[in-house]
């Protein structure tokens, strides 16, 4: 098992829990990087590496299998951990979208003016939410729809947002 830190990874999923007895994991892809578990053999758990065995899809949920976890125990122990890949296994997204690991950590700006930085993103399985800590120590919540996402822009990693009114 290799050290993660000297690779540039992405997390793509986060592993819930153990599936059946052989050491199979049920696996939660993240909306914007859906798909890519299918592309690669080489994983990241924990800061540890690790080879894929399998993936499979089963009545809507994905399944993975990785190579020397063989039992509930052992695969328990993985579990509610987030998974990586290098981000030379992502696949190219269309323009206009972005991976998590891309847009996490932006500074969010509206009407020209920085209030914040996007800490996280809510999977509502509708909807994305961003949650965005302001410079003034409260937090806001922004549906990504175009209604309130006007931009992102990824070189410089400046999110651009219309405020949405307060009731």
């Amino acid at each position: 098992m290799t050290d993660s830190s000297q690779r540039n990874l992405v997390e793509i999923g986060i592993i819930k829990r153990p599936f059946g007895l052989k050491g199979e994991l049920k696996f939660k892809q993240h909306s914007s990087a859906i798909g890519n578990i299918y592309r690669t053999t080489n994983i990241w758990i924990k800061s540890k590496s690790f080879q894929l065995e399998y993936v499979k899809d089963n009545s809507n949920q994905t399944i993975i299998k990785i190579k020397g976890i063989n039992n509930k125990e052992n695969a328990s122990k993985l579990s509610q951990h987030e998974l990586y890949i290098a981000e030379s296994d992502l696949s190219k997204l269309p323009e206009g979208k972005f991976y998590h690991a891309e847009i996490i950590g932006s500074k969010v700006t509206s009407s020209c003016k920085t209030i914040g930085i996007l800490e996280q993103i809510i999977e509502t399985g509708v909807n994305e939410v961003y949650v965005i800590s302001l410079n003034d120590g409260k937090e806001l919540l922004v549906a990504n729809t175009p209604q309130f996402i006007k931009n992102f822009n990824k070189e410089k990693k400046i999110l651009q947002i219309i405020m949405p009114e307060v009731i």
